[in-house]
């Protein structure tokens, strides 16, 4: 019974997601207007706990 909770435990930890998203590791940013010809996709990633701004890519 002892190594079915271990096992189970062991399966719960290697399915979680650890640190999936750490943002706030902006490479660089781009203050000056962009045509809206040039983009293709906007995504809006709100502030959370590991980042206290917003991202929109």
């Amino acid at each position: 019974m002892n190594s079915k909770v271990t096992i189970s435990l062991l399966v719960l930890y290697l399915a979680s997601p650890q640190g999936a998203t750490l943002r706030c590791r902006c490479i660089k940013t781009e203050p000056n207007f962009i045509h809206p010809k040039f983009i293709d996709n906007i995504i809006i990633i709100p502030s959370g706990p590991h980042c206290p701004k917003a991202a929109i890519m």
